[in-house]
C-alpha cells in the first residue's frame, strides 16, 4: 500500500503546481469532492478552481497517511497541514483530514472520491 501513499504524496505536489493533466490521470471521471463547509465538487469543477487559484494551494507537510483496505476498495485518509489560500480568503495553514475512497482499475490505483475535514 505504499504506492497509495506515494500517490497522494504526489497528489498534493500536482495540486501546488497546477499539474492538472497529472491529476487527470489519478482521478476516476466520477470523482467527487466534498469541501469540510459541505459544499460538492465534480472533477472539472474541482480543477478549474485549482487552475485559477480558487484553491490557491502553496506547501504541504504531511503527518500522517492511513491505509485502510475494505473488500472492494481501500479508504486512504490523509492528514496534512496546507498553506493555501481558499476561494478569496487569506493565505492560513489548513489541517487538512481528506478521506479518499480509491479503487484499483486496470491495475492502477484511482481516487473515486474525498471528504475533507479538519483536525
Amino acid at each position: 500500500m505504499d504506492d497509495l501513499k506515494q500517490l497522494y504524496i504526489y497528489m498534493w505536489e500536482a495540486m501546488i503546481t497546477k499539474d492538472i493533466d497529472y491529476l487527470r490521470t489519478i482521478h476516476d471521471h466520477h470523482f467527487t469532492l466534498t469541501h469540510m463547509t459541505g459544499h460538492k465538487q465534480n472533477r472539472e469543477a474541482y480543477f478549474k478552481d485549482i487552475a485559477n487559484d480558487q484553491l490557491g494551494y502553496r506547501s504541504v507537510k504531511h503527518d500522517r497517511i492511513d491505509i485502510i483496505p475494505d473488500d472492494n476498495y481501500v479508504t486512504l485518509k490523509g492528514y496534512s497541514r496546507v498553506r493555501a489560500s481558499v476561494y478569496g480568503y487569506s493565505e492560513t495553514v489548513y489541517r487538512l483530514n481528506l478521506n479518499f475512497t480509491c479503487e484499483k482499475i486496470n491495475g492502477k490505483w484511482m481516487l473515486m472520491d474525498c471528504v475533507a475535514h479538519a483536525y
